[in-house]
This record gives C-alpha cells, sequence and structure tokens, in this order.
C-alpha cells in the first residue's frame, strides 16, 4: 500500500483542529518544524510520533497514515466502553462521584491540554 503523504497531512489537521502548528507541537512534545513537515507531506510520521498522538489523542495510526479505520480495534474499543459505562450505571452516587473525581485528576495530572474547547468536561463536573 502506497502511503499518500499528502493525505495524511491533510488527516493530520483534522485532528489538529483549531489548534495552530505550535500549539499542537508543544501538546505532542515535538517541534513545530515536525508538525510543517507532516502535513505539508514533506516527511511521513515516524512510530514515536505516532504512539504521542495516540497516547494524546486516541488517534488510529492506521487512520492517519491509509485513511482505513481499524474496525475490529473499533468494536474492541466500543465493547470495553460499554462495559465500563454498564459498570459506572451500576455503581452507588458516591462511587459515581469517586470515579468522576479520579477521571478530573488523572487529566489535571496526565493531560491538562485536554481541557480546552474542544473537549467536553461538563459531564464529570461537579
Amino acid at each position: 500500500m502506497l502511503l499518500e503523504t499528502d493525505k495524511i497531512g491533510e488527516r493530520l489537521k483534522q485532528i489538529r483542529g483549531s489548534y495552530t502548528q505550535a500549539e499542537f507541537s508543544e501538546k505532542l512534545g515535538f517541534s513545530k518544524t515536525t508538525i510543517f513537515n507532516y502535513e505539508k507531506g514533506v516527511r511521513i510520521p515516524d512510530a514515536h510520533f505516532l504512539i504521542r498522538l495516540y497516547e494524546r489523542c486516541g488517534t488510529d495510526p492506521l487512520w492517519l497514515l491509509t485513511g482505513v479505520r481499524n474496525q475490529a480495534g473499533a468494536e474492541q474499543v466500543l465493547d470495553e466502553h460499554l462495559s465500563l459505562l454498564a459498570y459506572y450505571v451500576q455503581c452507588s452516587p458516591e462511587m459515581q462521584k469517586a470515579i468522576k473525581q479520579l477521571i478530573r485528576t488523572h487529566i489535571d495530572d496526565t493531560k491538562p491540554w485536554m481541557r480546552d474547547e474542544n473537549v467536553r468536561f461538563d459531564i464529570i463536573e461537579e
């Protein structure tokens, strides 16, 4: 399969959204030049970048590189999410509150950049 660098760049721009290249590069821990080169098709994202993008943005590397969604992986994630949701719904209100606090703390400690206008946090706020 031939990788189309211009399409990879377009998909990366979709992920970046309203962030500037400088803001996005800072959030990912890569240089602005790296982001620019990937978006312009000068270079193909390397493994380190793909892993970081997955960790910070949840982007499927297969989709970024090829435009093809990994359906089997998506189904597995969906099943896991539904199981977690079912568990959460069955918890007491006190336990639900504790879970929300744990999520807020995790985001604040590990991914504070997620608290921008593109991510909904009203569902975990008290």
